[in-house]
């Protein structure tokens, strides 16, 4: 099969990860693999240590975008931005281009995968960006090939672009579920979001949700001298801190005990001005060490007290199911999910492994913080059971792409 990503490593971050690991599993399932992506320069936030997690002997191809030169990854890498917003050219790039400035990839990449599509069974396209799966339109009638969601397209309020581009957006992506051998999504949610796009995809649809891999988890007791609250992932603008950081500072008022055992860690790209205004809530208290390689992101978590995830509907839907709960539910600390009702907070409250807020309500951010540190307190904190986490490893995402790839290449053959 031919994996075909604008996110791989050397580059960083969720949806890396999840290509990782299905490079390093897909083969054990019957799948050599062949990945076409760009060129390690052209990574936002570099992690280099996840290229030892690929196979020994994996080919990977690397095509440069249009009209750019290569991205710097210590940009991306710092541990301090000056804002969450992509500066006006990108908002400008991402009015301008359709169905989104990655086309300046899928273009050059196109060209190529045409060529290697003749020999391999399947190709597998992951977006976003989701101009990849313009890569498997122009392939879906000379090889099998399956679209993966790693995020929902046009039902996504993070990619709408004015109503123009939204139509034209919702014209391309019904041309991908139409065309496409297979479709994996990452929830339930978000493959009853694609049927009411394309009901005719109901039998070419399977979840293949994300996960954790146990091989990256530490063996890191938790801190218990300190009441410490991690927070790992990409700081993004949907995506506000500061109102639990305002709970925290009035727990510590309202808590002698609790003033010197309080620590919080914001693990990732933290903008300048949220770092300012952390410090000032929390003197002392605040560590910003900046985007960390994966699994020393995981051991920093695996230290916690709480693991915070953050969510909103603004982001990515009602059929969002962020990556990172399922290793913050793995390392079996305590989660404060911050998020909008969906698939994230069901998954919290079935395994009873935290508490769940919704963004906005702070008496019920404050409620749930108190009972969080009470349960620090006399040891008895809420976490999943190993046996209830078996169904979400990474090796089972791998088999449910596995089975997608060959109901593709079986559809494939029937057509001729």
């Amino acid at each position: 099969m031919l994996l075909v990503a604008r996110e791989f490593p050397p580059s960083g971050g969720a949806a890396s990860i999840r290509l990782t690991k299905l490079a390093k599993y897909l083969p054990g399932l019957g799948w050599d693999v062949e990945v076409l992506t760009v060129p390690d320069d052209h990574a936002w936030s570099a992690d280099e240590t996840l290229q030892a997690e690929l196979p020994d002997g994996l080919t990977v191809h690397r095509v440069p975008r249009l009209l750019a030169g290569a991205v710097d990854p210590a940009g991306g890498a710092a541990g301090a931005v000056d804002d969450l917003r992509p500066d006006w050219r990108r908002r400008l790039a991402g009015a301008l281009l359709l169905p989104d400035p990655g086309v300046l990839w899928s273009i050059p990449a196109l060209r190529t995968a045409r060529r290697l599509a003749r020999r391999v069974d399947a190709v597998l396209t992951s977006a976003p960006p989701f101009s990849t799966h313009l890569i498997g339109l122009g392939l879906f009638d000379e090889v099998a090939w399956v679209a993966d969601y790693r995020d929902n397209w046009t039902t996504n309020p993070d990619f709408v672009r004015g109503k123009l581009p939204h139509a034209l957006n919702r014209i391309l992506e019904r041309r991908v579920l139409r065309h496409a051998g297979a479709v994996t999504v990452v929830s339930d949610a978000a493959r009853r979001e694609l049927l009411g796009l394309e009901p005719n995809l109901a039998n070419r649809i399977r979840i293949a949700m994300n996960g954790f891999d146990p091989a990256d988890l530490p063996d890191e007791p938790p801190d218990r001298d300190h009441f410490r609250v991690v927070y790992a992932g990409s700081m993004r603008h949907h995506r506000d801190p500061i109102p639990l950081l305002a709970v925290l500072a009035d727990a510590a008022r309202r808590n002698p005990d609790l003033h010197g055992r309080l620590r919080v860690e914001l693990v990732g790209r933290i903008p300048a001005s949220l770092q300012t205004q952390a410090g000032a809530l929390l003197p002392d208290r605040v560590v910003t060490p900046g985007f960390l390689p994966h699994r020393e992101a995981l051991r920093r978590s695996a230290a916690a007290a709480v693991q915070v995830v953050l969510s909103a509907r603004s982001e990515a839907g009602e059929a969002a199911l962020t990556s990172k709960l399922f290793e913050c539910l793995a390392l079996r600390r305590p989660v404060l999910f911050i998020g909008p009702q969906g698939p994230g907070t069901d998954l919290v409250r079935s395994l009873d492994a935290g508490e769940v807020v919704d963004p906005g309500d702070e008496a019920g951010l404050a409620s749930a913080v108190q009972r969080l540190l009470a349960e620090w307190r006399t040891g008895a904190e809420r976490v999943a059971s190993p046996e209830a986490l078996e169904p979400f490893t990474r090796v089972a995402t791998a088999e449910a792409v596995a089975l997608a790839l060959e109901d593709a290449v079986s559809r494939s053959r029937t057509r001729g």
